[in-house]
């Protein structure tokens, strides 16, 4: 199913190393269009999917301590 997402903010929880559920919810929102919000546990998991993605990087937030 394709639909149109552009304009489109999606927040996805959950994009951990580990964990293909986020990830390919992810992927399947960039690739109909959505701008992400990403998150994950550890920093280095949410720059390790960015970097995968191959999509420019906006902005990273690191969570507080």
């Amino acid at each position: 199913m394709q639909i149109s997402l552009a304009g489109k903010v999606a927040i996805v929880t959950g994009v951990s190393g580990d964990g293909q559920v986020g990830q390919a919810v992810a992927k399947a929102l960039a690739e109909n269009g959505a701008q992400l919000a990403i998150c994950a546990r550890k920093q280095s998991n949410v720059e390790a999917r960015v970097s995968r993605s191959g999509k420019p990087r906006r902005q990273s937030a690191p969570r507080g301590s």
